[in-house]
Protein backbone atom coordinates (compact mmCIF):
# COMPACT_ATOMS: atom_id res chain seq x y z
CA UNK A 1 0.00 0.00 0.00
CA UNK A 2 1.47 3.70 -0.80
CA UNK A 3 0.18 6.71 0.10
CA UNK A 4 1.09 10.35 -1.55
CA UNK A 5 2.23 13.29 0.07
CA UNK A 6 0.00 15.91 -0.41
CA UNK A 7 1.72 19.72 -1.27
CA UNK A 8 5.17 17.45 -1.46
CA UNK A 9 8.24 18.64 -1.32
CA UNK A 10 11.85 18.02 -2.12
CA UNK A 11 13.08 15.43 0.28
CA UNK A 12 15.50 17.18 3.09
CA UNK A 13 17.31 14.18 3.86
CA UNK A 14 21.05 14.40 3.18
CA UNK A 15 21.62 11.20 2.40
CA UNK A 16 18.80 9.29 1.58
CA UNK A 17 20.08 6.24 0.08
CA UNK A 18 23.25 5.54 1.61
CA UNK A 19 24.93 5.25 -1.75
CA UNK A 20 28.56 6.92 -0.27
CA UNK A 21 28.63 5.99 3.66
CA UNK A 22 26.77 5.65 6.45
CA UNK A 23 26.66 9.92 7.44
CA UNK A 24 23.72 10.95 8.99
CA UNK A 25 22.82 7.58 10.27
CA UNK A 26 23.92 6.02 13.72
CA UNK A 27 23.38 2.79 15.78
CA UNK A 28 22.09 3.40 19.12
CA UNK A 29 21.60 -0.50 21.23
CA UNK A 30 23.53 -2.64 22.68
CA UNK A 31 27.37 -3.30 22.77
CA UNK A 32 27.15 -5.70 19.57
CA UNK A 33 24.40 -4.23 17.73
CA UNK A 34 25.93 -3.07 14.24
CA UNK A 35 25.09 -0.51 11.20
CA UNK A 36 26.92 -1.28 8.23
CA UNK A 37 26.51 -0.08 4.61
CA UNK A 38 25.12 -3.38 2.64
CA UNK A 39 24.54 -4.09 -1.03
CA UNK A 40 22.92 -7.66 0.15
CA UNK A 41 19.41 -5.56 -0.41
CA UNK A 42 18.56 -1.88 -1.71
CA UNK A 43 15.37 -0.45 -2.43
CA UNK A 44 17.34 2.41 -4.85
CA UNK A 45 20.37 2.56 -5.91
CA UNK A 46 22.68 -0.17 -4.96
CA UNK A 47 23.60 0.22 -1.34
CA UNK A 48 21.15 0.67 2.02
CA UNK A 49 21.86 0.27 5.40
CA UNK A 50 22.24 -3.25 7.30
CA UNK A 51 21.56 -2.87 11.12
CA UNK A 52 22.32 -6.76 12.98
CA UNK A 53 20.90 -7.21 16.54
CA UNK A 54 23.94 -8.54 18.17
CA UNK A 55 22.94 -9.35 22.06
CA UNK A 56 20.26 -8.84 24.51
CA UNK A 57 21.20 -5.50 26.02
CA UNK A 58 19.47 -2.61 25.38
CA UNK A 59 17.23 -1.17 23.43
CA UNK A 60 17.65 -1.27 19.74
CA UNK A 61 17.40 1.67 16.77
CA UNK A 62 18.83 3.46 14.22
CA UNK A 63 18.98 7.37 14.31
CA UNK A 64 18.12 9.10 11.38
CA UNK A 65 20.34 12.75 11.94
CA UNK A 66 20.14 14.22 8.42
CA UNK A 67 17.74 17.10 9.19
CA UNK A 68 17.06 20.56 10.45
CA UNK A 69 14.57 21.85 9.07
CA UNK A 70 11.61 21.21 11.84
CA UNK A 71 9.39 24.01 12.14
CA UNK A 72 6.87 24.06 15.23
CA UNK A 73 3.38 23.09 13.92
CA UNK A 74 4.45 21.90 10.84
CA UNK A 75 3.50 18.79 9.84
CA UNK A 76 7.01 16.80 8.31
CA UNK A 77 6.31 13.56 6.71
CA UNK A 78 9.23 10.98 7.60
CA UNK A 79 9.45 7.81 5.61
CA UNK A 80 11.77 4.88 4.86
CA UNK A 81 11.64 1.80 3.44
CA UNK A 82 12.67 -1.63 5.43
CA UNK A 83 13.48 -5.20 5.06
CA UNK A 84 13.51 -7.00 8.22
CA UNK A 85 15.04 -10.45 8.26
CA UNK A 86 16.49 -13.13 10.59
CA UNK A 87 12.81 -13.94 13.11
CA UNK A 88 13.57 -10.51 14.34
CA UNK A 89 11.14 -11.06 17.13
CA UNK A 90 8.02 -10.09 18.51
CA UNK A 91 8.66 -6.18 18.39
CA UNK A 92 6.87 -3.46 15.74
CA UNK A 93 9.45 -1.27 13.88
CA UNK A 94 8.44 2.22 13.42
CA UNK A 95 9.50 5.95 13.09
CA UNK A 96 9.91 8.28 16.20
CA UNK A 97 10.86 11.55 16.86
CA UNK A 98 13.45 11.79 19.47
CA UNK A 99 13.76 15.52 21.24
CA UNK A 100 10.71 17.28 20.16
CA UNK A 101 9.33 18.50 22.69
CA UNK A 102 5.14 18.34 22.25
CA UNK A 103 5.39 16.47 19.25
CA UNK A 104 2.47 14.59 17.84
CA UNK A 105 2.82 10.91 15.34
CA UNK A 106 0.56 9.68 13.03
CA UNK A 107 2.37 6.42 12.59
CA UNK A 108 0.78 5.75 9.66
CA UNK A 109 2.41 2.63 8.63
CA UNK A 110 4.68 0.54 10.79
CA UNK A 111 6.19 -2.87 10.87
CA UNK A 112 4.75 -5.82 12.77
CA UNK A 113 6.04 -9.36 12.87
CA UNK A 114 2.24 -11.16 12.81
CA UNK A 115 1.14 -8.99 10.17
CA UNK A 116 4.34 -8.63 7.38
CA UNK A 117 6.54 -11.35 8.45
CA UNK A 118 9.94 -11.05 7.18
CA UNK A 119 11.82 -10.17 3.84
CA UNK A 120 8.84 -8.50 2.44
CA UNK A 121 9.58 -4.87 1.62
CA UNK A 122 7.36 -2.20 4.10
CA UNK A 123 7.51 1.67 3.48
CA UNK A 124 7.47 3.08 7.28
CA UNK A 125 5.98 6.20 7.65
CA UNK A 126 4.81 8.56 10.01
CA UNK A 127 3.59 12.28 9.88
CA UNK A 128 5.65 14.03 12.57
CA UNK A 129 4.42 17.93 14.30
CA UNK A 130 6.90 19.13 16.03
CA UNK A 131 5.33 21.40 19.54
CA UNK A 132 7.40 23.72 20.99
CA UNK A 133 11.28 22.35 20.79
CA UNK A 134 12.07 21.98 17.25
CA UNK A 135 14.96 20.75 17.75
CA UNK A 136 15.66 17.08 17.75
CA UNK A 137 16.03 14.09 15.67
CA UNK A 138 14.03 10.60 14.68
CA UNK A 139 14.61 6.62 14.81
CA UNK A 140 13.79 3.78 13.52
CA UNK A 141 13.11 2.19 16.79
CA UNK A 142 11.25 -0.70 18.04
CA UNK A 143 7.99 -0.94 19.75
CA UNK A 144 7.23 -3.72 22.51
CA UNK A 145 9.92 -6.99 23.00
CA UNK A 146 13.80 -6.57 22.28
CA UNK A 147 14.55 -8.16 19.26
CA UNK A 148 15.87 -11.38 18.93
CA UNK A 149 19.84 -11.55 18.36
CA UNK A 150 21.17 -11.88 14.97
CA UNK A 151 18.02 -10.24 13.08
CA UNK A 152 17.77 -6.81 11.97
CA UNK A 153 16.64 -4.60 8.93
CA UNK A 154 17.89 -2.94 6.08
CA UNK A 155 17.06 0.42 5.61
CA UNK A 156 16.71 2.83 2.36
CA UNK A 157 15.18 5.24 0.54
CA UNK A 158 14.74 7.72 3.80
CA UNK A 159 12.54 10.99 2.95
CA UNK A 160 11.87 14.28 4.93
CA UNK A 161 8.55 16.12 3.60
CA UNK A 162 7.03 18.99 4.82
CA UNK A 163 3.47 18.41 3.47
CA UNK A 164 0.00 19.18 4.88
CA UNK A 165 -1.03 15.10 4.92
CA UNK A 166 -0.43 12.03 3.81
CA UNK A 167 -3.36 10.39 1.23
Amino acid sequence: EFRRVLFRSSNAFKNPSVETNLTDLNVFGGPSDTLVRSNEWAQSGTYSAKFTRGGTVGASFVELDGYSGWVNGAPTVVSAYVRVFGGFGASNLRLESVDLGGATHSFTRVWTPGGDGYDVVVRLETVITPGADVSGTVRIRTSGAAPVPGGGFYVDAIQYEQGESVA
